[in-house]
């Protein structure tokens, strides 16, 4: 089984058995082609697939099936786009779909509920029992996004200079930020970067920023604090947004047919399942930043659960691949998927 994740930064491929044993794992750039445009973005896929199969000496015709789980993959007019190129590579019974459905296959085993992506960006999706989606965000700063790793970066960056100048809370991120683009300090970050793009100057720093940040936080800075709180009810609205529009279509439903009907968001006995999944969440687990998703989400009337999966995400792709040919996703498989070492090889945040 072959699952790839495909982010705004990263790609990672994992090729397993059946079994859950990792055969072969493959690392490249980023996969989204909203940034980097389609072909750029498959031929990342497949240098990440390609190093995958050697490692595991498999050749491309023997993969069972292969799940592209790739950001940016929101609409059908990103299938049609992505599609056409991804047919080309030399694997069969293949699928595409966005990162956010591998997401939610990690924490509900039957892809239904609301996931939230907090990667290098954001998205919110959801799914309900009959098979109907919903998207909130995912589109960028310009389209309302606010929330992701590379956002935060650009706010820490913001408010350390704020600080510098006075204009904000006293940080350490004065003394913490400058030595991730080569500066000394803050006076020479701004004598040498300021006017130009710090994010082309040092690429880098928008995923090294964030893992200073949850740093600082933890120590009790509390200009970290607030922009991770703020990042969690940020978050909180996009979830809390998706599930109202969920709910509204389910009443609707619910007032069509004149009679109570079982609720489609998820099984009637449980609560639906909200699984928060990305670096920013799943490596970072900032107490600021839940704390605030969940006092948002709970302006909701809607009983939920938090789910926050300890596998990568690109596990959630190898699920679905193994979903295709109904292999079974038992407790031993993800007894294996959480023994596996990725070797990935980066530092936190980068997801």
């Amino acid at each position: 089984m072959l699952g790839v994740d495909g982010g705004g930064s990263k790609t990672l491929a994992v090729l397993t058995a059946t079994d859950g044993s990792v055969r072969g794992v493959g690392r490249s750039a980023g996969a989204n082609h909203q940034m980097s445009g389609v072909v750029t973005a498959v031929d990342a896929v497949w240098d990440a697939v390609e190093q995958a199969l050697r490692i595991a000496s498999v050749r491309p015709s023997d993969v069972a099936a292969t799940v592209y789980a790739l950001a940016g993959a929101d609409r059908p007019a990103d299938e049609v786009l992505l599609l056409p190129v991804l047919q080309q590579l030399p694997l069969h019974n293949t699928a595409l779909v966005c990162d956010t459905v591998a997401g939610l296959r990690l924490g509900s085993p039957d892809l239904t509920g609301a996931v939230i992506i907090c990667g290098s960006g954001t998205n919110a999706y959801g799914r309900d029992k009959t098979g109907r989606t919903w998207q909130v965000g995912g589109f960028g700063w310009a389209y309302g996004d606010a929330a992701g790793g590379h956002v935060l970066a650009e706010f820490a960056l913001r408010r350390a200079v704020r600080a510098w100048e006075g204009r904000d809370l006293p940080s350490v991120l004065v003394d913490e930020l400058p030595p991730l683009f080569g500066c000394g300090d803050m006076a020479a970050l701004m004598a040498e970067v300021a006017g130009a793009d710090p994010w082309q100057t040092c690429p880098r720093a928008l995923d090294d920023i964030p893992r200073v940040v949850h740093t600082a936080a933890a120590a009790g800075d509390e200009l970290s604090v607030s922009m991770l709180t703020d990042m969690g009810t940020e978050l909180g609205r996009s979830a809390r947004a998706l599930l109202a529009q969920m709910k509204q279509a389910e009443d609707k439903a619910h007032k069509r047919k004149g009679r109570p009907v079982p609720i489609a968001i998820t099984d009637s006995a449980r609560r639906v399942p909200v699984v928060l999944v990305g670096g920013v969440i799943q490596n970072g687990r900032s107490p600021h930043l839940l704390a605030a998703f969940e006092t948002e989400l709970n302006r909701l009337s809607l009983p939920t659960q938090v789910v926050i999966p300890s596998l990568h995400p690109v596990f959630g792709a190898v699920m679905l691949a193994m979903d295709k040919v109904r292999a079974g996703v038992t407790s031993e498989v993800l007894q294996r998927f959480e023994a596996a070492d990725l070797a990935t090889g980066r530092p936190p945040f980068s997801r």
